[in-house]
């Protein structure tokens, strides 16, 4: 991993023999992952990682940005995790530490007959006067690209009379400042396509607002 500077912050390399039977049926087969737990101040990075399969002569690389976010100074919320599991009453942390560690797996890809449960951790919020928190939790799932497109697309629509959004208003009062949820999504109903999730987070005390984004795909 290395900072906006290109100055190296963090490196991890090993060996590994891995078998991952991509070409199995079975939903969820093929997935390898490394949980590793680093400190950086505030800021953009970009973590690269390689994987090398030498009997083919072939290299693979991804090459993505990552931003630490100072999550100490005001109501914060972290990005958003988008996995078909279920997770009931969420505690801060366990989804890579706890009970859910070893079966939550990141996905940016679903069906429309699965579960999506959308999971996302918030910090600070304000408390009022009697200890409490509130805030309002808004959620939107618009559809940016149907599979189908043009007259076909329109046609598609007006007779399956699937649905191309989802909007969802939260209004909740507790005692804790940070706290994990998990969002359960029905999109059995949707079009297929690729689709853009918002969510934004209001703290009602002070009225202060944050929104994070991200992308899936919807498929049959």
């Amino acid at each position: 991993m290395r900072s906006k500077d290109e100055e190296a912050v963090w490196q991890k390399a090993f060996e590994d023999t891995l078998k991952l039977g991509i070409r199995e049926a079975r939903r969820g087969s093929g997935v390898w992952r490394d949980i590793f737990t680093l400190e950086a101040t505030p800021g953009a990075y970009r973590l690269a990682l390689a994987c090398e399969q030498p009997q083919s002569d072939r290299l693979g690389l991804t090459n993505s940005p990552v931003e630490f976010q100072d999550f100490d100074s005001t109501v914060a919320l972290s990005d958003l995790l988008l996995i078909s599991d279920s997770i009931i009453n969420p505690k801060l942390g366990d989804i890579w530490k706890g009970q859910y560690s070893r079966k939550v797996i990141p996905r940016k890809t679903f069906s429309l007959a699965e579960r999506l449960t959308i999971y996302f951790e918030i910090y600070n919020l304000p408390t009022d006067i009697y200890r409490q928190t509130s805030y309002e939790i808004a959620y939107t799932l618009q559809l940016v690209k149907p599979v189908e497109s043009g007259i076909g697309g329109l046609v598609s629509k007006v007779l399956s009379r699937k649905r191309e959004s989802i909007t969802t208003v939260l209004h909740e009062v507790g005692i804790n400042r940070d706290l994990a949820r998990a969002l359960a999504l029905d999109v059995s109903e949707m079009r297929e396509g690729s689709y853009t999730l918002t969510l934004r987070l209001t703290d009602l005390i002070f009225n202060h607002a944050v929104t994070k984004s991200t992308t899936l795909v919807l498929t049959r």
